[in-house]
């Protein structure tokens, strides 16, 4: 039997971060710095395949997904 993973769409994840819609994506905070204004811009790749993020504080990538996942 194969197991399939859903993951979170954009809006889902920005919602679970208690993030809002911004131009063609969403803003939250980032979770992987103390985060007093919304820094990090969530949207989908073009083809709907991909979350895509960026924290304008400049988070590395890396510490963004370890904070998204221990978060759950």
């Amino acid at each position: 039997m194969m197991t399939v993973v859903r993951y979170p769409t954009a809006e889902e994840l920005a919602r679970s971060l208690g993030g809002k819609r911004a131009a063609k994506g969403w803003i939250a905070q980032c979770p992987a710095h103390e985060d007093r204004h919304a820094s990090l811009s969530i949207s989908e790749s073009d083809d709907g395949t991909r979350v895509l993020w960026k924290c304008h504080a400049k988070c590395p990538q890396d510490d963004v997904k370890r904070a998204l996942i221990a978060r759950g």
